[in-house]
């Protein structure tokens, strides 16, 4: 706004990770939810079988948490 810009009318802003902010800021900040708690599920789930699996081999594996896009007033 010092710029004499405005959201979104001028520029198009968007975050990561759907935190609090996002959703008090005004406008309103679009974000792409990471779905943390998925995350950290899955990492635990991976970390448990590698402890309980003696023949566990260094094969990495990559796994895919899917992402939303939450939109709000900052990119409409």
């Amino acid at each position: 706004r010092k710029l004499g810009k405005e959201i979104p009318d001028d520029i198009q802003v968007i975050g990561f990770t759907d935190g609090v902010l996002s959703k008090h800021a005004i406008p309103g900040l679009t974000t792409v939810s990471q779905h943390g708690q998925r995350i950290g599920e899955k990492a635990a789930e991976l970390l448990i079988e590698r402890i309980e699996n003696e023949y566990f081999t260094d094969n990495f594996q990559t796994v895919v948490v899917e992402t939303e896009l939450i939109e709000r007033e900052s990119t409409k």
